[in-house]
């Protein structure tokens, strides 16, 4: 794909916005019970992207089947994303045209464009989602769709979805979260439980089970 200018970021100047806040795909809905949110970062490369996602918390989110793929896509239709490539934890192994999840996840699903990748120029390793915001736009095909991209550069702003749009960060809840919700929700049941009760005494109704 058509490159414009060479682009060099670091950390200090890679400071992506949050758009929203972190949004979990249930188990219940068929989720893994992670947290995923999308950021904002116009300058951000893969790799700096990587560091900024594991400050955060978390890594860049790792899409390992089509019903994680509708959940990233639906959410960054509700975080309002712009137009750009997001990116998600994809990059080549040393074998030219191999994939890896950074998590070390096997790729069994993918997403690519059609003809993609290409390591256009030899510079392209590591994998963003394609993202356009308005039908109007050329690219809204494609939309969702995954594509290889150069950590280095940016690309030709005819190609909205193409140019740096910032990444999606996947994070795991940490054991003690989990159960300080299931130790908030037996405590908040135990609550209403024992106001209830204690009600029955005043309203003229039999107390509930304890």
């Amino acid at each position: 794909m058509n490159r414009l200018i060479p682009l060099l970021c670091g950390l200090s100047t890679c400071l992506g916005t949050a758009m929203g806040t972190p949004v979990r795909w249930r188990t219940q809905d068929g989720g893994n019970g992670h947290f995923y949110e999308v950021i904002r970062d116009r300058v951000a490369g893969w790799n700096d992207s990587r560091q900024l996602a594991i400050s955060a918390g978390g890594y860049l989110a790792t899409i390992t089947s089509a019903g994680e793929q509708r959940f990233v896509e639906s959410l960054l239709v509700s975080a309002g994303a712009l137009s750009g490539g997001y990116w998600i934890g994809l990059r080549e192994t040393i074998i030219e045209g191999e994939y890896m999840w950074i998590t070390g996840e096997p790729l069994v699903f993918t997403n690519w464009e059609p003809g993609e990748p290409n390591n256009f120029l030899g510079l392209e390793n590591h994998g963003h989602i394609l993202w356009t915001a308005s039908p109007s736009e050329p690219t809204f095909h494609r939309r969702g769709h995954w594509n290889d991209a150069s950590d280095d550069i940016i690309y030709n702003p005819a190609f909205p979805d193409l140019l740096r749009g910032g990444y999606v960060i996947e994070s795991v809840p940490s054991p003690g979260a989990v159960l300080g919700i299931a130790w908030g929700v037996v405590w908040s049941s135990s609550r209403n439980r024992r106001g209830a009760n204690s009600c029955a005494s005043r309203c003229g109704r039999a107390p509930g089970p304890t």
